[in-house]
């Protein structure tokens, strides 16, 4: 579920299971892909890790992983459905307490740019640093505004990295209100892993989409459009190979848990069974990218239930009061491990 506003008045919606929304500018079957649910999914992991990485990435922050992560519920959505394709945007806002000081994000998510997103972006900011006023001074009112940032999907000709809203005053100097914009066109799994970014890793298929629909759209002959999507197909079938080796490097890291693991392969199969469901040519990739997860996650799921064994083995033995060196020789756990699992025990 989400919080829709419009005006003063905020609305609790129910949201539908399905990561797909009806098209219903027509009759066919076809889906539109819900950049929302996606979206959220990734930026609402349990394991605070990611985002926390993530955060301190674009914002060039220092938050430690113990800082308290809150997701305030306001989140405005407009959703514009045109030839069955999904025009999407959302703001997500986050607060962050570290060390007494609070930080407080606004980030929009974008997947074709729109000429007015700074005007947006700063009318939502207000409406947030109003709602979050405590008190009215008689003669001077401070409000502060969340830390803005544009992510946008789509490959936009001319966009920078900043986009400026310049405001004027009668007779008064005028501010600049600057927002940093993340084009994630620009971004491959290797640029993604240096900046810290891996949080978006799946979304890598994404940037396939306009070529396929441009392919779609075309007049030219099926023939030659068969032969197109053919070679595309055998990158993109590299791109989800390597964007899972990625993801699994991140888990072998530490940087994910086996949750997120599962979370990032889900948004990755919603691209994938949109992709299927929208461009006829794509189909045959459809057995061949469900063998290829399998081979990556089961292995993952097979060696955490291994662990979880070993380490179950482990605080049934300390229970019975057996030494720390019994139990590591016994479970082949390290030392450490077993004497966390002692302290997990104890408390």
């Amino acid at each position: 579920m989400y919080y829709l506003k419009q005006g003063n008045v905020i609305t609790l919606v129910q949201e539908e299971d399905s990561n797909y929304e009806s098209d219903t500018n027509n009759n066919s079957k076809k889906t539109s892909l819900n950049m929302d649910s996606i979206m959220k999914r990734l930026f609402t992991l349990k394991n605070k890790k990611p985002i926390i990485d993530f955060l301190n990435s674009i914002y060039g922050d220092d938050i430690g992983y113990d800082a308290e992560v809150y997701y305030p519920n306001v989140e405005n959505l407009n959703r514009n459905i045109n030839n069955g394709l999904l025009s999407f945007r959302a703001d997500l806002y986050i607060e962050v307490t570290y060390r007494d000081k609070l930080y407080d994000y606004a980030i929009e998510f974008q997947t074709k740019y729109e000429k007015d997103m700074g005007i947006r972006i700063f009318r939502y900011g207000f409406d947030k640093a109003v709602k979050n006023l405590t008190e009215l001074d008689k003669n001077t009112i401070i409000i502060n505004f969340p830390e803005p940032y544009l992510i946008v999907l789509e490959k936009e000709k001319g966009l920078e990295d900043q986009i400026t809203l310049e405001i004027n005053f009668p007779k008064k100097e005028g501010i600049h209100y600057e927002i940093n914009v993340l084009k994630y066109w620009e971004y491959d799994l290797q640029k993604l892993h240096e900046e810290n970014k891996y949080l978006l890793y799946p979304l890598q298929l994404f940037n396939y989409r306009r070529f396929m629909e441009r392919l779609r759209e075309s007049k030219q002959a099926e023939e030659i459009k068969k032969a197109k999507i053919e070679k595309i197909n055998e990158h993109i079938l590299i791109t989800i190979k390597n964007t899972l080796e990625a993801i699994s490097e991140a888990y072998k890291c530490g940087k994910i848990t086996l949750e997120d693991y599962n979370e990032m392969l889900s948004v990755i199969q919603n691209l994938n069974d949109y992709f299927i469901d929208t461009y006829n040519y794509y189909k045959g990739l459809s057995k061949e990218v469900e063998v290829m997860f399998k081979s990556f996650y089961d292995p993952e799921v097979e060696k955490r239930g291994e662990q979880k064994g070993k380490e179950n083995t482990a605080r049934n033995l300390l229970r019975k009061g057996m030494s720390y060196e019994f139990v590591a020789e016994t479970t082949e756990l390290s030392l450490q491990r077993v004497k966390e699992i002692a302290k997990e025990i104890m408390n």
